[in-house]
């Protein structure tokens, strides 16, 4: 398995000798993405630039267990936080998806006291991190959809626990 920038986490399905030119020919990852009816997709062996290795299990479990550390996205201003999520989702890190989905779980418990639900950009962003956390916790912890689900539904749960606690202990604080 990799990750491939385009298409998120991949099977390699195969090496394979292909001509596009008529001329030269070069090997070829053949890459079929998880949890996508997208067909396969080709990426030069020897420019290999738009993949990365799937984060192993025992990392991504630590990053998992101690998300509370992850620091928030911080920008109020709404282009500028859509542009920092737009640079942590192109960075393709399991970190930088954790990022943007413990900002916008806050940035959502936050507009439903106000009555209101995330922008649509908002939601279009924590999709795209979700989904691509979601593939590679289900190929780095060898378990099904579902249950990578569940992690990072938990995951959430507890981030917004830790959240509301850190709220009552800065105003606490305060007084």
């Amino acid at each position: 398995y990799a990750f491939h920038n385009g298409d998120g986490v991949c099977l390699i399905k195969d090496i394979m000798p292909m001509c596009f030119d008529g001329k030269t020919t070069r090997n070829y990852y053949c890459l079929e993405p998880v949890g996508k009816n997208k067909g396969v997709c080709f990426v030069p062996v020897d420019n290999s630039s738009t993949l990365r290795e799937i984060t192993d299990e025992s990392t991504l479990s630590e990053m998992l267990d101690n998300a509370e550390k992850i620091p928030l996205i911080c920008a109020t201003n709404p282009k500028l936080r859509a542009n920092a999520f737009k640079e942590a989702l192109k960075s393709k890190t399991c970190e930088n998806y954790i990022r943007v989905l413990k900002t916008l779980s806050n940035t959502l418990k936050e507009k439903r006291k106000a009555g209101k639900i995330l922008s649509s950009t908002d939601e279009k962003f924590r999709n795209e991190a979700f989904e691509n956390l979601k593939n590679e916790i289900v190929v780095s912890f060898k378990i099904s959809s579902e249950k990578a689900e569940e992690k990072i539904k938990q995951l959430q749960e507890f981030v917004a626990r830790f959240s509301a606690n850190a709220s009552k202990s800065r105003q606490a604080t305060s007084r």
